[in-house]
């Protein structure tokens, strides 16, 4: 049953926007979907370790985010170094955004 093609398109069905990730479609812009169906390039590095991570399904209903299952196979120094420049990236974006709003309110 659970191997089931039916069962496998229920349950990998967006909560949100009712996107069937089994059929390989996702929203671009909505949280669960996170932009990717049920694999994606590496989280850490954006594929430059050609690795492939999947998604957790039940993480991904739980929490309402994408949530993904894998590994980077880069060296630690150099993950640590890219999850650095991503964090400083967001926050940069996060206070142009906030900016923005302020300017035109």
């Amino acid at each position: 049953m659970k191997k089931s093609e039916p069962y496998q398109k229920k349950i990998s069905t967006c909560h949100l926007c009712k996107q069937c990730w089994y059929d390989a479609k996702c929203s671009k812009h909505c949280p669960e979907c996170g932009g990717y169906a049920m694999d994606r390039p590496c989280v850490v590095c954006g594929g430059q370790c050609h690795q492939t991570w999947r998604r957790n399904i039940a993480k991904t209903h739980s929490f309402h985010k994408a949530h993904w299952d894998g590994k980077c196979d880069l060296p630690l120094d150099v993950q640590q170094a890219l999850m650095q420049a991503s964090d400083s990236d967001i926050s940069e974006q996060s206070i142009s955004h906030g900016l923005q709003c302020l300017s035109t309110t």
